[in-house]
């Protein structure tokens, strides 16, 4: 029985698999990890890349949260092989800013 509580892979991830890129930036903890049919079986996710920024101070957020955004869209990017020339992207700031968990959206938006 799945006992996850959102859509982030990073909730089953206690069973020991490692992340494509689990590292520090400006103090933020920026994880990837790319779920294929086995992984997906196993922690009941569908397949896909699936990004985790922890360590948002979102009372003192700036140009670093910024940079950490533009880090995962280059590597989206890269890893779907889109054509970075003709590329025009849809930014959508999900979330409720009153809400500090599910604020970064729109703040993100803001910048």
């Amino acid at each position: 029985m799945n006992k996850s509580r959102t859509d982030m892979a990073v909730e089953d991830m206690n069973l020991g698999f490692a992340y494509d890129i689990d590292k520090e930036i400006k103090g933020m903890i920026f994880k990837k990890l790319t779920v294929d049919e086995e992984l997906s079986k196993k922690i009941n996710k569908s397949e896909g890349l699936y990004y985790n920024i922890d360590n948002i101070d979102l009372n003192n957020y700036d140009d670093d949260l910024i940079f950490v955004i533009n880090s995962v869209i280059q590597d989206m990017i890269y890893h779907l092989k889109l054509d970075n020339e003709n590329l025009k992207i849809l930014v959508v700031g999900l979330g409720n800013e009153l809400i500090t968990p599910d604020s970064l959206g729109p703040l993100v938006l803001k910048k």
